[in-house]
């Protein structure tokens, strides 16, 4: 994966504002990897840190990406949307506990009788 910064902005609230080229090789990068590698490079906290924005073409592989790098914590929950942060938030893997229970045995069926041992039981 190829990043190139393009444009930065100062905004008129506590934050910058960063416009990214990003040239991948498979498909669309996932947000949170994007955060990752881009926090890096801007040398920012990942809870500062909000993609706001991901732009691709149909047939290119690369993408615009906006990005919001906030000063305080504080500011950022103020200004940013609820469904921006909860796509920002990390989920949690299952444990293992949870995938090591049994599976629930399925309620057995009464089995038919075939035809042939119905003419043999009328008998």
């Amino acid at each position: 994966m190829e990043i190139k910064k393009i444009n930065e902005t100062k905004s008129a609230l506590p934050r910058t504002e960063y416009l990214y080229s990003v040239k991948y090789d498979q498909s669309t990068p996932k947000r949170s990897m994007l955060k990752t590698k881009l926090s890096g490079e801007l040398k920012s906290k990942e809870n500062l840190t909000v993609i706001k924005k991901i732009e691709n073409h149909y047939g290119e592989k690369i993408a615009l990406v906006t990005v919001f790098v906030y000063k305080d914590e504080k500011i950022l929950k103020e200004v940013e949307f609820k469904h921006v942060l909860k796509k920002h938030e990390k989920k949690e893997e299952p444990t293992e506990e949870a995938s090591a229970e049994p599976a629930k045995p399925e309620a057995e069926k009464p089995v038919e009788e075939s035809k042939e041992e119905k003419s043999e039981a009328q008998s």
